[in-house]
């Protein structure tokens, strides 16, 4: 998973947003780069519809 393929990852329609935050974590786990919590939340957030 690259950093661009991760700030890409947006809510599907319909999906709760818990899920979509648990879809979301799993996928930065496999995050080459190494992300600041900060980054992280501000990434997530940004993709929540």
């Amino acid at each position: 998973m690259s950093m661009l393929e991760l700030t890409s990852t947006k809510q599907w329609r319909d999906e709760p947003v818990v899920d979509y935050i648990n879809r979301w974590r799993n996928l930065s786990l496999d995050c080459k780069d190494m992300l600041s919590e900060i980054s992280s939340i501000d990434m997530c957030v940004q993709g929540i519809q």
